[in-house]
């Protein structure tokens, strides 16, 4: 799969990904991710891969503080 970030940055989910999501988190959909990518909240570097960066989009369900974070790998 193929989506756009906020920058206009091409991503790409692998299957392997995709397959990963759905089995580990299951309430995670395709335009969710889609949503973050496009319009996070905040995007951080990874403290543990310097070409990683976090996605965030921040929930706010009582009674705690609750986001959304894609990762994503960066490649040159």
């Amino acid at each position: 799969m193929k989506f756009k970030d906020f920058q206009g940055r091409e991503i790409i989910l692998s299957e392997e990904s995709w397959g990963h999501i759905q089995d580990s988190h299951p309430e995670v959909s395709v335009e969710e991710i889609a949503k973050v990518l496009a319009e996070p909240d905040e995007v951080r570097k990874s403290n543990h891969s310097a070409n990683v960066e976090l996605y965030y989009v921040f929930k706010t369900p009582v009674p705690k503080l609750r986001y959304r974070c894609v990762v994503v790998k960066v490649l040159q």
